[in-house]
This record gives C-alpha cells, structure tokens and sequence, in this order.
C-alpha cells in the first residue's frame, strides 16, 4: 500500500478551483478541464494582470465559453 501526500493549498486556490468546478457543472462535463481552470482564473487578482498583458480578459471569457457551449450541445 503506498502514502498519499496531501498538498495543501491557499484559500485563492480552492476558490479558483470551486469556480472551475462549477463551470464544468454548468456546461455538463465529468471532470474540469483546461478551459474550466482557465476561466476559473481569468479574473482572480494575481492572474488578472498577466492574462490583461496578452488578451482582452472579457474576449478570452467570451471565447472560452462558447467552446464550452459547443461541447455541451454536441451528443
């Protein structure tokens, strides 16, 4: 039998991770994948700044979630 190790994490972590959750909820899917983490990200504080350096963060959102969307419809 082998150990697991617990790594704990901070409290913005487990909020950027219940928002990516809810997302994959939200559009159906059984696990949170890339983009669910990323939009969980995309306006928490720390991440704002770099993800506004590179990209409109209400564009990135915009395009996440319709490709979420279209996963969701599709059979």
């Amino acid at each position: 039998m082998t150990a697991t190790k617990t790594i704990p994490y901070s409290q913005e972590a487990q909020s950027v991770f219940d928002q990516a959750k809810a997302i994959a909820e939200r559009h159906n899917q059984p696990t949170i994948d890339t983009e669910c983490l990323l939009r969980g990200l995309i306006f928490n504080a720390r991440v704002l700044p770099v993800i506004s350096a590179f990209v409109s963060p209400k564009d990135l959102n915009s395009r996440i979630e319709s490709s979420l969307s279209s996963r969701s419809k599709s059979p």
